[in-house]
């Protein structure tokens, strides 16, 4: 997960960001504001409904977009290496994939769990069959 950033620091103050690390960049603020909020509403609202599912703010959009915050956090952090070598972007494309890996099991696995908890609403279930994972 290092190697991205590593690779980035091996280029030295002299490297160009370009218009690709420039959107990496972008991605990163945008994929850590998403996950920052959804976590913050959906702890606000489970403060006042613990065993209700969480469908307001961000959480009207997608099933899990803290998950995807965080996908898009990586994957502006992969852009933004610079692709400074072969080997560090084939290690770094190694990362993310497996990165990418776990965050799409671990969805899964969640919306998995929360179909056995929330199932038999059905403004749930609509929701699950209308929206995307992420």
């Amino acid at each position: 997960m290092m190697s991205m950033s590593w690779s980035r620091l091996l280029q030295g103050e002299g490297a160009k960001w370009g218009i690709v690390g420039r959107l990496g960049l972008l991605m990163q603020v945008v994929g850590l504001g998403l996950e920052t909020i959804a976590d913050l509403q959906k702890n606000g609202f489970k403060s006042r409904n613990r065993h209700a599912w969480c469908n307001v703010g961000v959480w009207k959009w997608s099933t899990h977009p803290n998950y995807f915050g965080e996908g898009l956090f990586w994957w502006g952090t992969y852009l933004g290496h610079g692709f400074h070598s072969l080997p560090q972007t084939l290690i770094a494309t190694v990362g993310l994939g497996f990165i990418m890996s776990v965050l799409k099991g671990s969805t899964r696995s969640l919306s998995t769990k929360h179909l056995e908890k929330y199932g038999d609403q059905p403004e749930y279930f609509e929701f699950q069959r209308t929206h995307s994972i992420w």
